[in-house]
């Protein structure tokens, strides 16, 4: 964490959410911590069956882009957008991003990711 030199201290308990942004920022974790832990957790945020056929890619500009392997499910993502916002805000315990961008291409699954 950077040092706040000449700045006022706050004599108050502050909540974690604010805490943890300032320490993913610090260290610029921002972006590839964000998209493992959301890989991870992406089961329980959409569902099984959305999960199978879909994964978040990448964060760019403080937009999420999911890959999708079908337009049936960019469909079904985006009338989910606000819930998967409020599910992930509600984990991190912060926003993470503002929107959602859902592409249809070829996704390479990953060992863990087929068994």
């Amino acid at each position: 964490m950077k040092f706040r030199v000449k700045e006022k201290r706050i004599g108050r308990v502050l909540p974690i959410g604010g805490v943890l942004r300032a320490v993913v920022e610090d260290f610029n974790y921002d972006e590839s911590f964000t998209i493992l832990k959301l890989r991870d957790m992406w089961c329980e945020i959409v569902g099984a069956m959305i999960a199978t056929h879909s994964t978040p890619d990448r964060m760019y500009k403080d937009v999420l882009y999911i890959a999708v392997d079908h337009p049936v499910y960019s469909n079904e993502i985006m009338l989910m957008c606000t819930l998967i916002k409020e599910r992930v805000d509600k984990r991190f315990g912060f926003e993470i991003f503002k929107r959602i961008k859902v592409e249809v291409k070829r996704i390479r699954w990953t060992k863990q990711k087929q068994e």
